[in-house]
């Protein structure tokens, strides 16, 4: 059978939200464009355990099939570029648990680091998991509020991350491997993420 494509109406003019969750129980027939899937996934909340998800195949070109699947956690192993990111964290101050959390998850999306009482949430990463593989990625910069300032050309599934998340209040912020891991960057990473939280209600300057 195939996939359906929807708009944003319900059938019935009522609840759109369980027409897509009918819709996109596996095998799923459920086939958007890529803002409409933007606006699945911020306004419609899936069943308790289930994370929405979606995949270009088997879908026309420039639309996508989204289908919701349980909820597994990323299996978790700190990096070195994450471990030095943290120890940034932990010179100013912050704690984990209570001022921030790894790995935290929304809107089908895991944050690397996120402080959730501020919606600010940080992605630090490498410049080959950032580009696209059929490219030569290029690092820009230590540090930027959007993944385009950080990484040459950004991945698909970073823009749309950081627009999901971004719509709905948060502030994310990117950090490069190749800057954040080197001794010389390391004072200057953590000058601005101080000034990031120094302009946050409740921190004064950190540094």
């Amino acid at each position: 059978m195939c996939a359906i494509i929807i708009g944003t109406t319900s059938s019935d003019g009522n609840n759109p939200c369980r027409d897509y969750l009918m819709l996109a129980v596996p095998p799923s027939k459920l086939v958007v464009s890529r803002d409409e899937l933007e606006r699945i996934i911020t306004n419609c909340k899936p069943p308790t355990g289930f994370v929405w998800s979606w995949t270009i195949v088997g879908a026309p070109q420039g639309r996508l099939k989204v289908y919701i699947k349980k909820d597994t956690p990323p299996k978790y192993k700190d990096t070195d570029l994450e471990r030095k990111f943290e120890s940034i964290l932990k010179e100013l101050g912050l704690r984990e648990g209570i001022d921030y959390v790894k790995q935290y998850p929304i809107y089908g999306k895991y944050i690397d680091f996120a402080l959730p009482s501020l919606k600010i949430g940080f992605e630090p990463g490498a410049t080959y998991w950032h580009t696209p593989q059929w490219v030569r990625g290029e690092p820009l910069s230590p540090i930027g509020n959007h993944p385009a300032e950080v990484y040459y050309p950004p991945t698909e599934k970073d823009l749309q991350k950081h627009r999901i998340l971004t719509k709905n209040g948060w502030k994310i912020y990117w950090l490069n491997e190749t800057f954040v891991k080197h001794r010389k960057h390391r004072e200057k990473v953590k000058q601005i993420v101080s000034q990031i939280l120094s302009k946050t209600a409740g921190y004064t300057d950190l540094t």
